[in-house]
């Protein structure tokens, strides 16, 4: 596996490989890897190599076009999810945890892009939104899904967070991850208080001021604030830390949201904020949808893990 880490776009890697063929890249391909380019370096501000070179290869085939005022365009459309259900929210930006045994016992950790309360109020209630996403965890087979939320309210400095099991038998899997959770950091593995992402100084506080939960409220949904430091990059391996996972047990279906995620093709936009050791071991399987509705699929990437 070979990291490239000032690469800031996937798709800078499959334009390369467009830009190298006999076949040429097309008007319509040139403008759907520009746009994603331009989006996951931030018009440029990540990335700037391989990515610019990559970028100007491509643009040479489309109609010149103001990179400042496209990048705009895009970023507002990217988080624009008013015609956005909550199964596509659901599908939006979801990391599965991949248990042992049969299929029906994964868990989705799934970043909303919406507040708590602002998202069960358009699915129609607390309710509602159960039922709409034990629906999605039924015909996904997920034993239950974990929901993040953005920040309610700068003033209140909390997110969200709700546990939904895909039915019944599974609200036991639900409580085990919320009692995890609440006993943080008392109950952090070794390699988990080692790492620099739990500390206050360079990460997220967990290992000074836990995960912070406040509930649980808006019944019968299981829902919680929690602290905004707090990202999924934490919670997930200390909730997943509850049921035991297969060799190669994170499949990431995700767009790259910050510079710390995954790139397809094995690299990585940013040194920093590196995945915790217990999520790195694990394999990623990087189907990374970039906000415009394109898809870049990457091969099996594990972080320094042998090949």
């Amino acid at each position: 596996v070979v990291l490239d880490e000032g690469l800031g776009s996937a798709c800078s890697l499959v334009a390369e490989q467009f830009l190298n063929t006999s076949e040429g890249v097309t008007p319509e391909i040139a403008v759907l890897l520009a746009g994603v380019i331009v989006l996951d370096t931030r018009n440029f501000k990540l990335g700037i190599g391989r990515d610019s070179k990559a970028f100007k290869g491509v643009t040479s085939h489309m109609p010149p076009v103001d990179t400042e005022a496209w990048f705009d365009e895009l970023w507002s459309a990217r988080y624009d999810t008013s015609k956005l259900t909550v199964r596509d929210l659901l599908l939006l930006d979801m990391k599965v945890a991949v248990t042992e045994g049969s299929k029906g016992q994964d868990v989705a950790f799934c970043s909303m892009m919406g507040t708590l309360d602002g998202l069960v109020a358009k699915s129609g209630g607390p309710e509602a939104f159960v039922e709409q996403v034990q629906e999605f965890a039924k015909r996904k087979k997920f034993a239950a899904v974990v929901c993040f939320f953005a920040e309610e309210d700068p003033a209140i400095h909390e997110k969200g967070l709700a546990l939904v099991p895909a039915t019944r038998d599974q609200q036991a899997l639900c409580d085990g991850m919320e009692q995890r959770l609440k006993e943080a950091p008392k109950n952090l593995p070794q390699e988990l208080l080692r790492n620099k992402l739990f500390h206050e100084k360079d990460g997220q506080g967990v290992v000074e001021h836990g995960f912070g939960l406040t509930g649980p409220k808006l019944a019968p949904l299981r829902a919680f604030g929690m602290r905004p430091a707090i990202s999924r990059k934490t919670l997930l391996p200390v909730a997943k830390g509850l049921f035991k996972t297969e060799a190669g047990s994170l499949v990431d279906v995700a767009h790259h949201g910050d510079p710390c995620d995954y790139n397809a093709g094995g690299t990585c936009a940013s040194g920093e904020g590196a995945q915790p050791p217990e999520v790195s071991k694990a394999a990623l399987v990087d189907v990374a949808h970039h906000g415009d509705g394109t898809m870049t699929l990457g091969p099996v990437f594990a972080q320094r893990a042998p090949p």
